[in-house]
């Protein structure tokens, strides 16, 4: 899109003529969160610093060029604008001003305290005193109670809640960075740690006025909200500055928001809510936005790169009940979403072996299969056999994920053709389509032959005790009488520990019986290295017998040093019980006992008998 140049007023000065007006700020709803972590802040604050500097020592220094803004007037207040481009710069400002106010507050400097309550508030129509800004809606909140009341440093950083939310974090850090500038950082820290109070009042009063007399920028004005939108689209295009979340929320809000007042009518308002649940749904399960719009993408729409998610969405909607259409199915999506990465067993029928396999899909993988079984719960919804296939479903993608991935490595961009060929299959099947998927992954050329599948399961090793925890409890279950009954003996808070541990000292005098490894060394410590994380060196133990085996050497760890010392021998799972049959424990017993495990790991993940 291109902007319509005749639709825009460009204004040149300085922030003194922003903050010492009437002008007033507010951040629109398709704006994103205060974002400015503490390296931007930083840098903010030694522009300001190093320009005030030179210009003390040089006044015919050149003024300091702060950016432009790009701002929409509205058209029932001509000193109201709508902030399309520059918040962060805008917020920090006020940010800095209300930190010096602070800080003056404390030291008795009353005057400046006024003057900056000038600029962080404005008189309004009204006669009523209010905030020169208004940020979005989540971080308003807490801008509004927490930064924005005077009271002394320490004070308000004591009324600060001690568990804040994410978006309320950056801005509590943002006040929290200048009061370590100001008062409480170390020497390193602190700006001008030499000066005297009375010196440092100087000279961050000349640092407020400096930044207001000698800060330019360039305001450009446009005349109506509705060109809002456009304008944030068109210079945030492609993701450049933005992630493709706010660039797709900023679209569809544009579609919903069909009218030209400032005002938000009540579907942008419902709009905006459902975009918060579906946020705080992601949060809860650690799925970014732009992961589960890209999942929800290839789910129905097929194969989506993640910098290609605005594009494809801005092709696919083009109406407001598109966009509200859209906006529905989403938030279905991150609530399935939700079921799969966080589930209940209200949500499962208590299937313990449904439950098994969502937990070892989440802890071995990121999630890229999700979409197949998005794509089947949508495909389901009115199958009363629903439960069933997606049930089948959820075994096969995380056997696949295991064989594929896991052990033998298939790139994941590889694995992304299946998925996408998967939920075609789903999308056009008429009847029952897991047989149809069975030989889709059968056929793929990514699916690992068994020779290839046992040479990579003969080198397998992994530092991800979750993953470990995922294969061990297979093999379990193949050992003994079966899931069902070993469900009532692996207990969820079951350990992975190391049979050879992390810390070697106390097997030093075993180790060094290894003719090899007799002058310790490097290749003691290679020997080590090498053998840790294989899969073999790997078992399962209760939390409380995990913390007591820590490093102690194979014997003790197997026999136990007492008549009531917990031991391998009586663990319940049979993979640790069984330990008891080895003498020792060194790298010939880790390949061996790895070996045995793959009749098991041959059928678990054989797909074609699953």
């Amino acid at each position: 899109m291109s902007l319509d140049q005749s639709s825009m007023n460009t204004q040149q000065g300085v922030l003194d003529e922003i903050f010492k007006s009437s002008f007033n700020f507010t951040i629109p709803r398709f704006q994103r969160d205060y974002d400015w972590k503490e390296d931007q802040i930083e840098e903010f604050w030694n522009d300001l610093v190093s320009h005030y500097d030179e210009w003390e020592n040089n006044r015919d220094q050149v003024q300091y060029y702060f950016g432009s803004f790009m701002l929409v007037r509205d058209d029932d207040d001509s000193k109201l604008f709508l902030v399309v481009d520059g918040q962060q710069r805008l917020t920090t400002c006020i940010m800095f001003f209300v930190a010096l106010r602070d800080f003056f507050l404390e030291n008795g400097q009353n005057d400046d305290v006024n003057s900056l309550n000038k600029i962080i508030f404005f008189q309004n129509n009204e006669k009523k005193i209010v905030p020169r800004i208004r940020l979005n809606r989540y971080n308003n909140p807490f801008f509004s109670k927490y930064i924005l009341p005077k009271k002394s440093m320490p004070e308000k950083i004591s009324s600060f809640p001690k568990r804040a939310k994410a978006d309320e974090k950056v801005l509590k850090n943002a006040y929290l960075f200048f009061n370590k500038k100001l008062i409480t950082g170390k020497k390193e820290e602190l700006a001008f740690p030499d000066k005297t109070l009375e010196e440092k009042i100087v000279i961050f009063r000349g640092l407020y006025e400096h930044l207001l007399d000698h800060f330019e920028v360039v305001r450009n004005i446009f005349d109506n909200k509705q060109r809002a939108y456009r304008i944030f689209e068109t210079i945030n295009h492609k993701g450049l500055r933005l992630s493709e979340n706010d660039l797709v929320k900023n679209y569809i809000l544009e579609w919903i928001d069909d009218t030209r007042s400032i005002e938000e009518t009540q579907d942008v308002i419902d709009a905006d809510d459902q975009w918060k649940r579906i946020k705080s749904t992601l949060q809860e399960i650690g799925i970014s936005e732009d992961k589960c719009l890209k999942l929800h993408l290839t789910a129905f729409l097929g194969k989506t790169k993640k910098d290609k998610i605005f594009e494809k969405i801005s092709r696919t909607v083009q109406t407001k009940q598109q966009a509200q259409k859209f906006l529905t199915q989403l938030e279905e999506s991150a609530n399935f979403l939700s079921k799969l990465r966080s589930p209940s067993h209200e949500d499962w029928n208590s299937d313990l072996e449904l439950l098994d396999n969502l937990e070892g899909y989440r802890n071995i993988s990121d999630g890229g299969m999700y979409p197949i079984l998005l794509a089947a719960n949508k495909k389901f919804e009115d199958d009363e056999n629903k439960f069933k296939k997606l049930k089948k479903l959820i075994e096969l993608i995380t056997k696949l994920h295991f064989r594929a991935k896991t052990v033998c490595g298939i790139s994941f961009t590889f694995i992304d053709s299946l998925v996408n060929s998967i939920c075609k299959i789903i999308d056009e099947s008429v009847s029952d389509p897991i047989p149809e998927i069975k030989k889709e992954i059968l056929k793929w050329n990514g699916y690992p032959t068994l020779d290839e599948f046992e040479l990579k399961f003969s080198e397998f090793e992994t530092k991800s005790d979750s993953t470990a925890r995922y294969a061990l409890k297979e093999i379990e279950y193949k050992k003994t009488s079966g899931r069902q009954n070993s469900s009532k003996v692996i207990r969820e808070d079951i350990e992975v520990e190391h049979i050879m541990p992390r810390e070697i000292e106390e097997w030093v005098p075993d180790l060094i019986k290894i003719p090899e490894l007799k002058d310790g060394g490097f290749p003691l410590k290679d020997y080590h290295g090498r053998n840790l994380n294989k899969f073999g060196n790997l078992t399962l133990v209760a939390p409380r017998p995990n913390k007591i085996y820590s490093n102690k050497p194979f014997k003790i760890k197997k026999s136990g040093s007492g008549a009531d010392s917990p031991a391998y021998r009586d663990e319940e799972t049979k993979i640790t019980s069984s330990l008891t049959e080895y003498e020792k424990w060194s790298e010939s017993e880790i390949d061996l006992r790895q070996k045995t495990f793959f009749s098991s790991v041959e059928e678990i993940w054989d797909l074609e008998k699953s």
